[in-house]
């Protein structure tokens, strides 16, 4: 049996990955959907008792909840010793340092990926010297402070990350995910793309999905390491996202048949925080590196207007082979107002369809600290053509920032057009609860009359100044933030009908890009797998390393280095001498 270390750094989040065995891919899997873990009751004297429970308990339920797993969770004074059996317990692990917030062991069969034992620690240490404050109140998230002195740790958004890992999940660099290896706020309840992960494994899953392949150069060869993430266009989470396997070929599952997607993929951002494999992966296609972008139809048709996909027809959408983008994919005639002393309105409007969707961006010149001064992007939206009862119909403009990387603080405003005063909407982030922010959208009502129903547009930037709250959203703005402050405008037909509001679909056609793939290097790139000779310490480089560290300087020299403040940092235990030696003089 090979034994596996996996440690939470606490203060910085990807897709759905499962923990793989480094020598030969195979996934690591629990042994049975019914899990029981043994948890000391002794706890810490450190929280209060029934709400440490209760943390513990909502952490477990997380993940059974939505799901067909079960856990039974058996409190007791003497747990099994550690490598034995699945447990969870407070401790004051010394040798890690005081950065690391809370470490996981697996132990597994390198054949089958199955796993035999399961330790959580929750170290105390950081309590103890003062560093930190554990909480077990969800609203004292990252980014919180006790007296404007200790950084506060939602103990939840620890747990409910670690349980993950027990469950032979690994790092994931999706927004909003609990698999995030960096801490954010609202970690501790898991995130639609988490769910997927849960239901991929465990059963539950929607039955509706979408497949492609990721391809280069005109030979369609395949990319490997891509990610790639099904953007819910009416809620803009993030439902699934998976990683291209060898041959480019990704399945995007669990979707909902009541919402249109849009397609966002690109290169993985820290290779070094996820399974070793990816370290194969090789982005430099271009010549230079791709860049992240959506899936849209080939021509100057298809250039800034990412497709809406949706399951009118079918359950399963095969898109066929779509390319790697070299470059950013922004309208040329949009682009061109950008450098006009007197700028036109950009016509949003696709050839009468319903549900369209629309890549923007802003230059750093145009941004300044007020809506007032700042340079706004100018649309018309129409929908005229809506001529049956336009009244039983709304236009949800939905503002997708977040979901892709971009921290921009943009006001949303609309009028009927020929109209004089603007309706205002703008990005607000919940001023107790950091994680919970509203919903970047409209809703625009038609009328009666048709013709009534064409409508101006402007969105307008300011720099965003709080960076304690965008640190809460993104874990890391280094990390996360992407330099380009792109965005993508939603529009989505909602009729009412029924006592409800459901979305108007278009009639989908999938187009590939077999006749517009991008890229020039043909070389190929492949998952990277370290041969296991079955040594105790060359076998336990099959497994993933991953510590919750505050701070590197709070770590000692055998402890968990990270690159950001309150990170989930992930390494392979085979990159790193001091975490395999750590590992071994415990056990």
């Amino acid at each position: 049996m090979i034994k596996l270390l996996l440690a939470l750094l606490p203060a910085l989040g990807f897709c759905f990955i499962e923990s793989v065995v480094e020598s030969n891919g195979t996934s690591l899997k629990i042994r049975s959907q019914d899990v029981r873990v043994y948890i000391d009751s002794e706890l810490t004297h450190h929280l209060n008792e029934n709400e440490t429970i209760d943390v513990i308990n909502a952490s477990f339920q997380s993940w059974s909840q939505n799901s067909n797993l079960t856990f039974d969770l058996q409190y007791t004074p003497s747990i099994p010793e550690r490598g034995s059996s699945t447990t969870l317990s407070f401790s004051n692990e010394e040798d890690l340092g005081t950065g690391v917030l809370g470490i996981t062991y697996l132990g597994f069969e390198v054949s089958s990926g199955l796993i035999n034992s399961s330790d959580i620690v929750i170290n105390t240490a950081p309590i103890e010297s003062g560093t930190y404050r554990y909480t077990t109140k969800k609203h004292l998230s990252v980014g919180t402070y006790t007296s404007f002195v200790y950084p506060n740790v939602f103990l939840g958004d620890i747990l409910t990350h670690e349980v993950g890992h027990l469950l032979g999940f690994a790092h994931s660099e999706t927004q909003r995910s609990t698999m995030k290896y960096v801490v954010h706020a609202g970690q501790y309840n898991i995130d639609p793309d988490d769910e997927t992960g849960a239901k991929a494994k465990w059963g539950g899953s929607s039955g509706y999905s979408i497949q492609g392949k990721l391809v280069k150069t005109a030979e369609l060869q395949g990319v490997y390491g891509i990610a790639v993430y099904a953007i819910n266009a009416n809620s803009g989470k993030v439902d699934s996202s998976v990683v291209t396997d060898e041959s480019g070929q990704f399945l995007l599952k669990n979707l909902s048949g009541q919402s249109s997607y849009v397609l966002h993929y690109g290169p993985l951002k820290s290779r070094d925080n996820l399974p070793a494999p990816f370290a194969g992966a090789d982005y430099n296609i271009c010549p230079g590196s791709i860049v992240s972008g959506f899936y849209s139809k080939c021509g100057e048709y298809g250039v800034g207007r990412p497709e809406r996909i949706n399951f009118k027809n079918s359950t399963h959408v095969q898109l066929g082979p779509i390319s790697v983008h070299c470059s950013s994919k922004i309208n040329k005639d949009y682009l061109s107002q950008k450098f006009s002393t007197i700028r036109d309105d950009v016509n949003l409007s696709v050839d009468g369809k319903n549900s369209y969707s629309f890549v923007g961006l802003f230059f750093d010149e145009e941004i300044t600290l007020s809506y007032l001064t700042s340079q706004s992007d100018e649309f018309i939206l129409d929908y005229t053509h809506i001529s049956d009862n336009p009244s039983d119909y709304r236009v949800k403009v939905s503002v997708l920032t977040e979901a892709i990387g971009s921290n921009l603080d943009l006001r949303l405003e609309y009028k009927e057009d020929g109209g004089v005063t603007y309706s205002a909407r703008s990005f607000v982030v919940d001023s107790e609860y950091l994680g919970d922010y509203l919903n970047f959208s409209e809703y625009i009502y038609l009328t009666t009359n048709s013709l009534d129903n064409l409508f101006n547009l402007k969105l307008t930037p300011r720099i965003y100044e709080d960076l304690s709250k965008l640190e809460s959203i993104f874990g890391s703005v280094n990390e996360f933030v992407n330099n380009d402050k792109i965005y993508a405008l939603n529009m989505t037909l909602e009729k009412y009908e029924n006592g409800t509001w459901s979305e108007v679909f278009d009639e989908f056609s999938p187009e590939d890009n077999t006749y517009c793939a991008e890229g020039t290097v043909k070389h190929e790139s492949a998952p990277l797998f370290e041969p296991s000779t079955g040594n105790v310490a060359q076998a336990t480089s099959g497994g993933v390393g991953c510590a919750s560290v505050r701070d590197r300087s709070k770590s000692n020299k055998n402890g968990i280095h990270n690159l950001f403040s309150f990170m989930f940092s992930c390494f392979l235990i085979l990159g790193s001498g001091r975490l395999r030696n750590l590992f071994l003089s415990k056990h």
